[in-house]
């Protein structure tokens, strides 16, 4: 009678490689979730880096053409503070006063970027002019940063011309 009492319980319970083969899937589905989030936490990352790189980017081009339309809302030469070469400026910048450098870009509690005041972020900003003729140039802007230890860059680029008689 003991016997048949302990060979039902021994039936009902779960062998040590039942056991072993249990816990190791279980491992294996929590590693690859968690490796699955990881993954997607660093390309989140770096498309937030990418966007903001490209609004920076798209805000050096307007920086430009608001300088150029300035210039023509003064009665001034279209091309005025807008000369060949490779520059910074941010967005209160009236004139590309600063020879590239390669300064970084701060962010304020506004979240503004510029080159005077806030905290210093991981993005550069580069403004080239190149003359294509007497009446139009090209502007390029280059925006480069370095993220897990790689460095990454973003470039727009857009024709200005003189339209106004």
């Amino acid at each position: 009678m003991f016997k048949k009492l302990i060979n039902k319980n021994l039936k009902r319970g779960f062998t040590l490689l039942e056991i072993i083969v249990t816990v190791s899937l279980i491992s294996i589905g929590l590693t690859s979730i968690v490796a699955l989030t990881t993954h997607i936490m660093i390309f989140s990352s770096f498309n937030s880096s990418k966007l903001i790189a490209a609004y920076l980017a798209q805000e050096g081009i307007e920086i430009v053409r608001n300088i150029r339309e300035n210039n023509w809302l003064a009665e001034d030469n279209w091309r005025n503070g807008l000369d060949v070469g490779e520059w910074e400026a941010d967005y209160h910048d009236t004139y590309l006063s600063d020879n590239y450098d390669g300064d970084y870009l701060n962010i304020d509690s506004n979240g503004f970027y510029s080159y005077s005041s806030g905290q210093r972020t991981k993005f550069q900003r580069k403004i080239t002019i190149r003359d294509i003729d007497t009446h139009s140039f090209k502007v390029t802007v280059e925006i480069f940063w370095k993220e897990r230890g790689k460095n990454h860059s973003l470039v727009a680029s857009e024709i200005l011309y003189n339209w106004k008689p």
